[in-house]
């Protein structure tokens, strides 16, 4: 599991993508950026507002959580598929 460096929210100087849903965020939006280590890596993560919302709320708690969902392997798109399936198992 990675640890976490740095935590805030920064005005970004250049388009980067969201990691959890890959929108892609412009120069001048304010998004949390977090900063982590993993494994002797160090890494920072862009989330906007919606994914960082629902990462806090859901992704800590999650039964599911593991290094695959946020972890190093974390994949571009994960909080949007995640999401998704919340969503679908909620309708029934």
């Amino acid at each position: 599991m990675p640890d976490l460096l740095q935590s805030k929210k920064v005005k970004t100087r250049k388009a980067h993508t969201c990691q959890g849903c890959g929108r892609r965020i412009e120069k001048g939006e304010t998004v949390q950026a977090d900063t982590l280590a993993d494994g002797g890596e160090i890494y920072r993560l862009y989330h906007c507002d919606e994914c960082q919302g629902y990462l806090q709320k859901h992704c800590n708690h999650c039964p599911d959580h593991s290094e695959t969902c946020i972890g190093v392997h974390y994949p571009i798109g994960q909080i949007r598929e995640c999401r998704k399936e919340r969503e679908a198992d909620a309708k029934g």
